[in-house]
């Protein structure tokens, strides 16, 4: 079974009942979705306005008798997807604005090849003029955490390595600019019937995310190491899902989503 997995934290409640509501009206589209906070995050009147929609189930890492404490952050993306009742997600943050239909990436080539559909990150954020900094961009040694980190989790290169990140397996300092994110988290894709292993490698980093968040920024990137972890491929969708405003206004591009 297909559906939406929205964590929602309260800060972001009233901005989630607007998205839903767009979901359901605005793209008619009738998927069952699941609700998920970690505690008691959300105000009854919220809960009361977005199950007037319609096939919505709450769902809370109280089930299984976690510290809610322990889940709340980027960390519960992986925990409500993992313990998810669909067999196939969508995972959106609560912020997230579809603004094209929010199904049609699991019709898309490289879903149906891979079991996956990701976004990438921009391309702005890399590495560079490297050296003795406290800024991550430019630091030395976050860069050489951040390899050991990777490397203690693959120490060969997965053959579904992106060749944007290549640089962790040299034992060189990078000279020239390399990427520093590879993909948003926003809306991430999966069918758990494919990647299993991919999600339960994605939940442990997830689950140790002292170390994992230390190294890259929050759950974004876990999500295709994951994948390469369990040396599954994965699709990484080439255009970027959302712009400036001004920028669809002028050109018309329409992006498939937007946050806040």
């Amino acid at each position: 079974m297909k559906g939406f997995v929205i964590p929602i934290p309260r800060m972001y409640q009233n901005i989630a009942v607007k998205n839903i509501k767009r979901i359901r009206n605005h793209f008619n589209c009738r998927a069952p979705i699941e609700v998920w906070e970690a505690g008691s995050e959300l105000e009854q009147a919220v809960k009361t306005e977005i199950a007037q929609f319609g096939g919505i189930s709450f769902r809370n890492t109280d089930e299984f008798g976690e510290n809610a404490e322990s889940w709340r952050g980027f960390q519960i993306k992986a925990y409500a997807a993992y313990h998810s009742h669909f067999s196939e997600f969508v995972l959106c943050d609560a912020d997230v604005r579809f603004l094209q239909e929010p199904l049609m990436p699991f019709e898309t080539d490289g879903y149906k090849e891979t079991g996956s559909f990701f976004f990438r990150d921009l391309k702005k954020w890399k590495f560079s003029r490297l050296g003795n900094s406290k800024i991550k961009f430019h630091s030395i040694e976050f860069l050489e955490r951040r390899k050991a980190w990777i490397r203690s989790l693959m120490p060969v290169a997965s053959p579904h390595f992106p060749i944007e990140w290549s640089y962790i397996y040299d034992d060189e300092i990078p000279v020239e600019p390399v990427a520093e994110a590879y993909m948003e988290a926003g809306v991430v894709y999966m069918d758990k019937n494919i990647h299993q292993d991919s999600m339960q490698a994605i939940l442990e980093m997830n689950t140790q995310r002292d170390v994992s968040y230390s190294v890259v920024h929050g759950d974004k990137e876990t999500w295709w190491l994951g994948c390469c972890v369990a040396n599954k491929p994965f699709y990484m969708n080439p255009q970027y899902p959302f712009f400036i405003f001004k920028l669809i206004q002028t050109i018309g591009i329409k992006p498939f989503y937007v946050q806040k």
